[in-house]
């Protein structure tokens, strides 16, 4: 690619010099780059049709959020719709409504952190194979939309998604899977499908108090009594007042790593 400057030229070495090096110079595609919007389809986004798209925010973990801190990451950037370049630390939390579902159940947090795994594993071998199928099941829908449209995407400009464990990550042998499970939250009042809670003004929210790991989503129709009247109306009331999500931040360290290659055979994420 020719890149051209538009100041005057004054030293013809200097642009031949420039122009040499850009053509070695690895330039990320538009779909790769962080503002580009996979749910856009081909439309080109503009103040009319932006009000329809998915917003990063909405179902990206709180530490890729705009507001968040930024990180360190590879400068070809994959920009899959989760953090590939490995998690910030988080200081590790215990909250009490999550440990007494873990008690009352008598469900061993290990037994949930190595299904969990194996659940991660899955979607990114399946990521792999592009099985949509697999990932539309066991993915959230607004995730899975994404990252079946960035996966689309890769195929199209000829970059091939690579999933390999290294088995010798670990001083020459295969690593160790090591899993933690951390700020988990009760969520009530919301769906797991986070496209049927619609708006957070149609609700009024009772934050996290004292680390007890509750959040209520109170739904504002409630306050209209004649909601009650009707008995279908009250059906779906009690319906929605027992929704219950379980959120929780679970990191992984294993030896998979994710590899972008173009059709030269070149690696352009590692």
């Amino acid at each position: 690619m020719r890149i051209f400057s538009t100041e005057n030229n004054n030293n013809n070495e200097d642009t031949k010099s420039s122009e040499g090096t850009s053509k070695f110079k690895y330039t990320k595609p538009d779909f790769l780059k962080d503002d580009y919007d996979h749910l856009a389809g081909q439309e080109k986004q503009t103040s009319e049709n932006t009000s329809e798209l998915v917003n990063e925010d909405e179902f990206l973990p709180d530490y890729l959020s705009k507001e968040a801190i930024s990180y360190k990451r590879n400068p070809v950037a994959i920009n899959l719709p989760w953090l590939i370049n490995g998690a910030p630390f988080n200081e590790l939390k215990t909250k009490f409504m999550g440990e007494q579902i873990y008690s009352r159940m008598k469900v061993h947090k290990n037994e949930v952190l190595e299904h969990l795994f194996k659940v991660f594993r899955a979607v990114l071998l399946s990521a792999q194979d592009r099985d949509y199928e697999f990932l539309e099941e066991y993915c959230e829908e607004m995730f899975y939309t994404k990252l079946r449209n960035r996966l689309n995407q890769l195929k199209a400009n000829g970059i091939e998604f690579i999933v390999e464990e290294d088995m010798f990550a670990d001083k020459g042998k295969p690593m160790t899977v090591e899993a933690n499970l951390y700020d988990h939250v009760v969520i009530k009042g919301l769906s797991p499908v986070r496209r049927n809670n619609g708006s957070e003004d149609d609700y009024f929210i009772f934050n996290d108090i004292e680390n007890m790991g509750l959040i209520s989503y109170v739904p504002k129709y409630l306050s209209d009594p004649a909601n009650f009247a009707d008995p279908k109306k009250n059906k779906d009331i009690h319906d929605d007042a027992h929704k219950i999500t379980y959120r929780a931040y679970v990191t992984f360290k294993t030896g998979y790593k994710i590899y972008l290659r173009d059709k030269y055979g070149t690696d352009l994420f590692q």
